[in-house]
């Protein structure tokens, strides 16, 4: 039983880690994860409203999202047309669009 319990607490704790290194707890990716040389490197986070642009080595270390809704969110990058590399972060360019 407390074999058990221990494996669970450690897949809890490996599933969280993985986590942590993609999305902190604010909504924030990772700096690392944004760093880029051209507006080629940047992608849309693989989420269902990506907020966030990160470089495309770190695409598939996202699951991408089993459901999404049907709402459009003008601020989203839903596009690789909608990210680009600005002072070496990938960013999202609709971000603080104030027209929708």
């Amino acid at each position: 039983m407390e074999r058990k319990v221990l494996v669970v607490v450690v897949v809890v704790l490996m599933a969280l880690r993985c986590t942590a290194n993609k999305i902190r707890g604010n909504g924030e990716i990772a700096i690392d994860m944004q760093m880029c040389g051209t507006d080629d490197d940047c992608r849309p986070t693989p989420t269902c409203h990506p907020m966030h642009c990160i470089n495309q080595e770190f695409v598939t270390k996202f699951d991408p999202e089993q459901v999404c809704t049907a709402v459009y969110m003008c601020n989203a990058a839903y596009t690789t047309w909608d990210c680009a590399c600005l002072d070496g972060v990938c960013t999202n360019l609709n971000v603080d669009r104030k027209d929708c």
